[in-house]
C-alpha cells in the first residue's frame, strides 16, 4: 500500500496502544474461515445478506461477520433462520482500535460494500495482511466516501483493494478519480438482492408435469389458516367458470395438512395430501403440499403462486424464490422482511399486491389468461436473474480468494 503524506499525519494523529483500548463485549470467535462484511454508513442490505448466506451454503463452516458505520448497529450473535452471520460496530478510528478488532476476529477476507474509508481501518488491515475487494451494494456514490480534497490520500487507501467492482458507468468513473487501476476495477453491476432457483428433484418434476397435463394451477404458499380461508373461498369462485383449476395449498405450519384435509372433505372438496402418498390427480380440487423441502417443484410448476404470511400480519416471504422459477407473484401488504425485493419486483411487473380476499380474486381471475400471467413471471424471472450474475461474480472472486 502506497504511502501519503496526509494519510501518514491522519494516522499519527489517531494513534493509540491496543492494550489501552477498552475490551468490547464481543460473542466469541468459531474455528474456520471468515469473511468480513463493512457496509460503511448503511446496514448490510437484503442483497448483502443474502450473498452472505449463499457462500455459508457453499462452504460449510465458512464464518461471516458484518460491521457498520452506522450509529444504531448493536451487536447480535449469529442464530436462527433470518441470521447470517455476527453483527458488531465497527472499531473507532483509532489504531489501537482497529489493531484489537483485527487480532480478535482475524478476517480472511474484508468486503466492503460501500466505498466507506476509514483510512485506520483500511491502514491497519492492509497491515495486517487481510485482503479487502469493494462491491458496489448502492447504498452511496463512490465519491460520498472519499477524501476528496486530498486525492493522495484517497488514492492510497483504495490501493488496499484488489478487486473492485463498480455498480454503473457513473460509479465506475468515480472509481477511476480515485485511482483504482484498470486491472483491479469491473463494471460488473449493483449488488442487489436476487433469486437463487431452488432445487428440484427433475424426475419428480417431469412426473407431475405428464400427470397434470397441462392442467391449469395457482400455487397458495406457506399460508396461515386465515389466509388459507381466503385462498379457498377465492378458488371456489374461480372454479365457477375455470372448472379444471387446481389450487396448490402450502400451509405455513406443514404439521397442519392432515386436519386442513379432513375438514377441506367435510365441506366438501376433492382434496389430495402430499404427506398420505396422494398425487394432484384429474378429481382432486386441491391439493395439500404439507412439506419442507419440494417448494422448487411448486414454484415450477405454477403459473401464478400466492405468497402467505402477508395478507393479514406476518413477516410475507421471500418473492425471489418463485420470481427466479418464473412464476408470477402476488402477495397480502404485510412483507416487513421482504419490503424492497417486493417493491422492485412490483416497479418490474412481476409482483402485485392484494389487500384483501376479493382483491385476490380479482388478480387470480385476471391472471387465469396465460399470456398475463406469462409477462407477469417473465419479468420477475429477469429481475432475479439480473441480480444474480452480479452475486455469481462476487462468490467467484470471494471463493477465490478464499482459496488462495
Amino acid at each position: 500500500m502506497p504511502g501519503s503524506p496526509a494519510l501518514a499525519f491522519y494516522l499519527l494523529a489517531r494513534r493509540s496502544d491496543p492494550a489501552t483500548e477498552a475490551v468490547p463485549d464481543w460473542p466469541v470467535r468459531p474455528e474456520g474461515k471468515l469473511v468480513w462484511f463493512h457496509a460503511g454508513q448503511a446496514l448490510p442490505t437484503p442483497a448483502v445478506t443474502a450473498l452472505a448466506r449463499r457462500l455459508k451454503s457453499a462452504r460449510p463452516g465458512l464464518n461471516v461477520l458484518f460491521t457498520s458505520s452506522a450509529r444504531r448497529f448493536p451487536p447480535v450473535a449469529a442464530g436462527g433462520v433470518a441470521s447470517a452471520g455476527f453483527r458488531v460496530p465497527v472499531p473507532a478510528e483509532r489504531t489501537g482500535a482497529v489493531d484489537r478488532f483485527l487480532q480478535y476476529w482475524r478476517p480472511d477476507l474484508g468486503v466492503w460494500t460501500e466505498c466507506d474509508l476509514r483510512p485506520a481501518l483500511v491502514r491497519g488491515s492492509a497491515r495486517a495482511g487481510v485482503p479487502l475487494i469493494m462491491l458496489d451494494a448502492g447504498t452511496a456514490r463512490p465519491h460520498q466516501g472519499a477524501f476528496r480534497w486530498r486525492p493522495g490520500m484517497t488514492r492510497a487507501l483504495m490501493s488496499a483493494f484488489s478487486h473492485v467492482l463498480a455498480g454503473d458507468a457513473e460509479a465506475l468513473d468515480d472509481f477511476r478519480r480515485m485511482g483504482v487501476r484498470g486491472d483491479r476495477l469491473e463494471h460488473a453491476g449493483r449488488l442487489e438482492e436476487a433469486g437463487v432457483p431452488l432445487p428440484c428433484n427433475p424426475a419428480e418434476h417431469e412426473a407431475m408435469v405428464e400427470l397434470l397435463g397441462g392442467r391449469q394451477l395457482w400455487l397458495a404458499h406457506r399460508v396461515t389458516p386465515e389466509e388459507a380461508n381466503a385462498a379457498i373461498s377465492a378458488h371456489r369462485r374461480l372454479r365457477a367458470y375455470a372448472h379444471r383449476l387446481l389450487l396448490v395449498l402450502r400451509p405455513a405450519d406443514p404439521a397442519q395438512g392432515p386436519l386442513l384435509a379432513r375438514r377441506l372433505r367435510d365441506e366438501g372438496w376433492s382434496v389430495g395430501l402430499r404427506s398420505a402418498g396422494d398425487e394432484p390427480e384429474a378429481q382432486v380440487q386441491i391439493f395439500l403440499a404439507d412439506s419442507d423441502d419440494e417448494d422448487g417443484l411448486w414454484f415450477r410448476l405454477a403459473p401464478v403462486s400466492f405468497l402467505g404470511s402477508s395478507l393479514y400480519g406476518g413477516p410475507g416471504c421471500d418473492p425471489f424464490e418463485p420470481a427466479a422459477l418464473g412464476s408470477a407473484i402476488l402477495h397480502g401488504p404485510s412483507v416487513p422482511a421482504h419490503a424492497e425485493a417486493c417493491a422492485r419486483l412490483a416497479r418490474a411487473g412481476g409482483a402485485r399486491m392484494v389487500q384483501n380476499e376479493t382483491e385476490l380474486f380479482h388478480a387470480l381471475e385476471e391472471l387465469l389468461a396465460p399470456d398475463q400471467a406469462a409477462r407477469m413471471a417473465q419479468a420477475a424471472w429477469e429481475l432475479a436473474s439480473a441480480g444474480a450474475e452480479v452475486t455469481d461474480r462476487a462468490i467467484e472472486i470471494i471463493t477465490e480468494m478464499l482459496d488462495r
